[in-house]
């Protein structure tokens, strides 16, 4: 898989053989590589994130208000 991912453009480094982070210059087909991942995902071969904040304000999980300054 991370031939295949570096074929892509993408470059990695990982951390005990089981989890990796991913690189993807702007040289690469960024939609490509998280279709690929996607579809490895899918068939329970592996699980992914990007460091997209799905929650506007937040990464990866909701707003904690409490520790908001303001």
């Amino acid at each position: 898989m991370l031939q295949k991912l570096t074929e892509m453009g993408t470059s990695f480094e990982g951390h005990e053989y089981r989890f990796f982070s991913l690189d993807v210059p702007p040289s690469a087909d960024y939609q490509t590589v998280c279709d690929q991942l996607s579809a490895w995902e899918t068939h329970n071969v592996l699980e992914y994130e990007t460091c997209e904040e799905r929650v506007p304000g937040s990464f990866d999980d909701a707003p904690d208000h409490d520790s908001e300054s303001g």
